[in-house]
């Protein structure tokens, strides 16, 4: 699965209608003009939680090729992580804390910039597939 797959993916799951009695533009639900007084009582979009969701896959997965390549002779490449790479769990609670703060952050953009929220979540989604994708290369090629 290329990037430019994923993005289309995540394009469609954020655009599709949410149900039979979907309006003939169903993205516009999504991005509405927010008023003050809906801020709280909004529910979010399908495709928001989505979004939430996949991320929390794409961190997991890149969590598994991640250390799938480091046991087949590949090195970390991010600078802050290494002392961490020998503990898979001391790694998975920092992938955890990621997810949430991301999403807490996204939670935050959402009571103001609804869209906003969408496309970065959509955004840090592509390049956390893209990365975990990159890994899950390195390590095949480290296991021939």
């Amino acid at each position: 699965m290329s990037l430019a797959l994923a993005s289309g993916v995540t394009a469609l799951l954020l655009c599709a209608p949410p149900g039979p009695a979907a309006s003939a533009a169903p993205c516009q639900t999504a991005i509405a003009a927010p008023t003050p007084d809906r801020f709280v009582t909004d529910s979010r979009p399908a495709g928001l939680v989505g979004l939430y969701a996949l991320f929390g896959a794409a961190q997991t997965y890149d969590t598994y090729t991640t250390f799938r390549a480091l046991q087949r002779g590949a090195r970390e490449a991010n600078p802050v992580l290494p002392p961490l790479t020998p503990n898979v769990i001391a790694a998975s609670a920092i992938k955890a804390a990621s997810v949430a703060t991301t999403i807490y952050f996204a939670e935050r953009l959402w009571r103001r910039h609804r869209v906003a929220a969408i496309v970065m979540m959509a955004g840090i989604n592509g390049v956390t597939v893209g990365i975990a994708l990159h890994n899950a290369s390195v390590a095949r090629r480290n296991g021939r």
